[in-house]
């Protein structure tokens, strides 16, 4: 536990250390967000935050003395996502190009390195739903969407980190309590290194220090989140039931699946843009930026909490998924209750 503490502090400096090192080139090249009709805020700002994060990761891990054999397609998939997302922040990639770098990425994790969904759980009250071959292109689309999901939450300064730090200490958690002790470490890395750009990314920050995560760091913050995700839920170490999983990522999942469905109601593209995410509504209805993430944050730490609980305490897989159901059709209505499809512009 000393030598983990140890590489926590490690992952968190370096983090540190990598905002403070590429910031100044970032501005010199051109790697900053400047502020459009979608896009408000003041001044140009580093898109450097998944880099910071990947670094301080990978130099944490470095110090633990596990084997990182098991997590070679992921940090393959990590490099390539940050990679394409600097390309992206730089100049920004047609929908159609980042959905098959993801494609690729997705197909990295299932088939290299073998982290897929096959089992879905009882969901129906009618037996365990395995999904055998289908497993693959489920979990390809389970990839993407997860990713995806990330992306569209990162519309708010600390809003995408806050999610994800407190998802990745939920499934920490989870997988301490599996006896899984690499993935607990790998786990408390990814929050340390999170934590560290959030330094740098809440709305009190100054705006002189403050970075923004860009795609780089949301899609490399999916690919992180939805292996651990998949590889958690699965036989034969199981850290919890793969319903659980929709609980912790509650959130993100929430705001995508509504979006998605309707922006499709709209007759416009899933992947277009717009100010329909939760985090534009409530600030649309007066809250300022750091009621809203403190919102979304207890949002998520609720959510996480219940399929804990629900998850410790043995409840039927087919229980919490209908009362899951139930949340995200309350979550659906409301907000097109307050806020209706108006039809395609």
């Amino acid at each position: 536990m000393k030598h983990l503490i140890f590489a926590c502090f490690i992952a968190y400096f370096s983090t540190v250390f990598a905002v403070f090192l590429i910031r100044p080139l970032a501005i010199r090249t051109g790697l900053v967000d400047t502020p459009t009709e979608r896009k408000i805020h003041s001044g140009v700002i580093p898109l450097i935050g998944g880099m910071a994060i990947l670094f301080g990761l990978v130099i944490g891990l470095l110090t633990l003395d596990i084997s990182l054999l098991h997590y070679r397609a992921l940090l393959a998939s990590a490099v390539i996502m940050v990679l394409v997302g600097v390309l992206d922040d730089f100049h920004e990639l047609t929908p159609h190009a980042r959905i098959y770098a993801q494609i690729f990425v997705s197909f990295l994790i299932t088939v290299i390195g073998g982290v897929a969904v096959y089992d879905l759980g009882n969901l129906f009250f009618l037996g365990s739903i395995s999904l055998g071959v289908v497993g693959i292109p489920f979990s390809i689309i389970a990839v993407i969407a997860v990713i995806n999901a990330v992306n569209m939450m990162d519309g708010m300064d600390g809003l995408a980190g806050s999610i994800i730090l407190i998802e990745s200490i939920f499934l920490s958690v989870l997988a301490f309590r599996a006896d899984r002790y690499n993935d607990f470490a790998f786990l408390l890395l990814i929050a340390a290194s999170v934590f560290a750009f959030l330094m740098f990314n809440l709305p009190i920050v100054q705006r002189r220090l403050k970075i923004f995560m860009g795609d780089a760091g949301s899609m490399l913050l999916g690919v992180l989140l939805v292996w651990f995700l998949m590889d958690l839920s699965q036989a034969p170490r199981q850290a919890a039931q793969p319903v659980a999983f929709l609980w912790i990522m509650g959130v993100p999942f929430f705001d995508m699946t509504n979006v998605v469905l309707r922006r499709l109601r709209k007759g416009v593209s899933w992947v277009s843009a717009d100010r329909e995410h939760i985090h534009y509504v409530l600030k649309q209805r007066g809250l300022t930026d750091g009621m809203v993430l403190l919102i979304l944050s207890i949002c998520s730490i609720v959510f996480g909490l219940v399929g804990f609980w629900m998850t410790i305490f043995h409840w039927s897989e087919a229980m919490m998924f209908i009362l899951f159901i139930i949340f995200f059709l309350v979550y659906f209505f409301g907000c097109n209750f307050f806020c209706p499809v108006k039809g395609k512009s």
